[in-house]
């Protein structure tokens, strides 16, 4: 029945740590794919950070130039717009004056003739009444009559140049405010070609701010996942380093237990009633660097232990009905109480491993389903 058992328990094991070597290939398999994954997403995130490097540096440096180049223009075009409308007002107050000064002129003009007028008058009255004082009135009045156009040329000539001082002030603004008005059309058509390309690079980024605003919720979905995964990839190299742990303390122990089969056997060694044929055989061919330990290889033992227990004991007993000279021998006594205690003790072993592999494998689907829920 005990054999029946261990062995169970011994196939248990086995299975327990092929299945524990099955999830760690498993394991591993998944932390590749994770890593794949997440170089991938490191190259498509590093794409993304060069293109928006790209928009920082470069097209939003020009966009902002751009604009402040039309709100200097504009600033431009408003200072031009208020020095041509300060120039229409100099220009229409140039014309009252201009209209004043020729009002002026034709009213010095029409004076001169009426002044004539009025001195051919005076002469004709002086004439009817003395014919002797002709030539005494006629120096007064011939004086009085170059003096009186001496100074109508002078008051013609001055008005003259200034009407022609006018005319070229005339002339100059108006060719001015020509000038100004062909460069304010020549800026507006500039402004408004400038504007046309903005606007038609304003429609572009904003045809492409969706799609780049998906794309930063996709680098954020991302990202997120990359989290969780990195968390998932630690969580599993831990689970490995305890899972690699648990196998390396089984092993200690399937040492332990195989160093104690082999001092049992150095044991039956010494007493040669105790090692039957086959286990002579097995122990003599048996070395620990030619053959690793294993299940198969602990199972043996433990059958080929077993054996050698049930045969000493059989032996035993004949030697006990031939003659009771072997039972008070106390160094075969003490091997016997040896052998139990070894046997009893390996058992103990390899149920204590059993219980560490089983704690392990229950360790290792809790570690495996527990970040997944």
């Amino acid at each position: 029945m005990n054999n029946v058992d261990a062995n169970g328990r011994v196939k248990e094991l086995e299975a327990t740590c092929e299945d524990l070597r099955r999830r760690l290939s498993e394991e591993k398999k998944v932390k590749d794919n994770f890593e794949d994954l997440l170089a991938a997403l490191r190259g498509e995130l590093q794409n993304a950070s060069n293109e928006r490097d790209n928009l920082r540096d470069e097209v939003v440096p020009q966009l902002r130039a751009r604009v402040e180049g039309l709100e200097a223009e504009a600033s431009e075009y408003d200072n031009l717009t208020y020095e041509s409308s300060k120039l229409q007002q100099e220009l229409h107050a140039l014309k009252s004056e201009n209209q004043n000064l020729r009002t002026i002129k034709q009213a010095s003009v029409e004076e001169p003739s009426t002044r004539s007028t009025r001195s051919s008058v005076a002469l004709s009255r002086s004439n009817s009444v003395t014919a002797g004082s002709f030539k005494l009135q006629r120096a007064p009045t011939g004086l009085t009559r170059s003096n009186t156009v001496k100074g109508g040329i002078e008051s013609r000539e001055a008005l003259s140049e200034r009407l022609k001082d006018v005319e070229a002030q005339r002339d100059a603004l108006h060719s001015a405010l020509k000038n100004l008005l062909d460069r304010q059309e020549f800026q507006n058509r500039e402004n408004e070609k400038k504007i046309r390309v903005l606007e038609t690079e304003r429609q572009r980024l904003l045809s492409d701010s969706p799609r780049r605003g998906g794309f930063a919720k996709d680098v954020s979905d991302l990202q997120n996942e990359i989290k969780v995964l990195r968390r998932r990839a630690e969580d599993a190299v831990n689970d490995k380093f305890q899972v690699e742990k648990g196998l390396v303390s089984l092993k200690m122990d399937l040492d332990r237990a195989e160093g104690e089969i082999a001092s049992l056997r150095a044991l039956l060694d010494e007493k040669d009633i105790l090692i039957p044929p086959s286990m002579a055989r097995s122990s003599s061919g048996s070395n620990s660097d030619a053959y690793p330990v294993t299940s198969e290889s602990l199972e043996a033992a433990f059958k080929d232990l077993q054996a050698a227990y049930q045969e000493a004991l059989n032996r035993i007993k004949e030697l006990e009905e031939q003659g009771g000279a072997l039972v008070s021998d106390e160094r075969t006594q003490l091997a016997l109480e040896k052998l139990q205690h070894s046997l009893s003790a390996a058992i103990m072993e390899r149920d204590a491993a059993r219980q560490e592999a089983s704690d392990n494998k229950t360790q290792a689907d809790t570690s495996r389903f527990g970040p997944s829920c």
